[in-house]
C-alpha cells in the first residue's frame, strides 16, 4: 500500500504549473474580465414583430400618425433611417414612448391595427381606482321615486341615468355580463352558503 508522500508525488507530476518558469513567455496583461460562455444569456434581444399584411400600406400609416402625433405634443420625430421595417416602427414607437411618457406619467403609446388601418398610434391614459369599486348607486333614486316631495328631482336623476346607462355604457349593477353584477353574485354566494 502506497503511503501519502507517494500520492501526493503523482499528483503533483500530473497538475500543471500555476506561474511561468523562467525564460518562458509571460501572461497577457489584458484579460477578459469574466467567462464568455455565458454571453448569449446575458444578451437581450430586441422583439420580432410578425406582420402578415401588407408592409407598405402599414408603415405609411404608422408614420402618418405619429406625425400627427408628435406635431399635437410638440415633439421631434425620432429618426429611423437606419432600420428596416419592422424594426423602424419599433425603434420610432420606443423613442416616442418615451417622450411621451416623460410629458406625462399617465399617458401610454401603443399601436393599434383595426379593419382600416395596419397600424397607427394611440396614446391611453389609465385611471388607477386602486381597489375602490365603483359605481352608480340606484338605492337614492328609488327613494326619491317613491317620496312625493322629490318627484322632480327623480325625474332629473332618472334622465341622468338613462344618459349614463346608453351613451356612455355603465353597466347598472344587476347585469349578468358586468363585473359589478358578478361581484355581487359572488357576495350573494358567499352569505347564502
Amino acid at each position: 500500500m502506497e503511503d501519502i508522500r507517494t500520492v501526493r508525488n503523482f499528483r503533483r507530476e500530473t497538475q500543471q504549473v500555476a506561474r511561468c518558469r523562467r525564460n518562458k513567455a509571460q501572461l497577457f496583461k489584458k484579460r477578459t474580465t469574466r467567462n464568455g460562455t455565458n454571453g448569449f444569456l446575458n444578451h437581450a434581444f430586441e422583439p420580432f414583430w410578425l406582420f402578415s399584411g401588407n408592409g407598405e400600406k402599414a408603415e405609411e400609416q404608422f408614420f402618418r400618425s405619429l406625425t400627427h402625433l408628435c406635431e399635437h405634443y410638440d415633439l421631434l420625430l425620432p429618426d429611423v433611417s437606419g432600420s428596416a421595417f419592422p424594426q423602424n416602427i419599433y425603434h420610432a414607437w420606443k423613442v416616442t414612448a418615451e417622450r411621451i411618457k416623460a410629458i406625462d406619467k399617465k399617458l401610454d403609446l401603443i399601436i393599434l391595427n383595426d379593419d382600416t388601418h395596419e397600424a397607427v398610434l394611440a396614446t391611453i391614459s389609465n385611471f388607477d381606482t386602486g381597489r375602490t369599486l365603483y359605481y352608480i348607486p340606484v338605492k337614492p333614486l328609488w327613494k326619491w321615486v317613491n317620496e312625493p316631495g322629490h318627484q322632480a328631482v327623480a325625474e332629473v336623476v332618472t334622465g341622468i341615468f338613462a344618459y349614463l346607462f346608453q351613451v356612455v355604457q355603465i353597466p347598472m349593477y344587476t347585469e349578468y355580463e358586468s363585473f359589478i353584477g358578478q361581484q355581487y353574485r359572488y357576495i350573494e354566494d358567499m352569505i347564502n352558503d
